[in-house]
């Protein structure tokens, strides 16, 4: 998955609170990797990886 992709994703997850079941901690961690990535264009894999696993979790993505 294109890291603006994982970050569409994400910024729907989290900016439109449709998903009950993230934690605060996550919602914060989705935010803080959506400003690196509008910051700097690019994500760490650390950060993919973590985003794609908590994303998969609440069933945002299917993979």
């Amino acid at each position: 998955m294109k890291e603006s992709e994982l970050i569409a994703h994400a910024e729907n997850a989290t900016l439109w609170k449709k998903y009950p079941k993230l934690t605060n901690w996550e919602i914060r961690f989705l935010n803080n990797v959506i400003t690196s990535y509008r910051q700097w264009n690019k994500i760490s894999p650390k950060q993919k990886s973590a985003a794609f696993k908590i994303l998969q979790r609440v069933g945002k993505i299917n993979h």
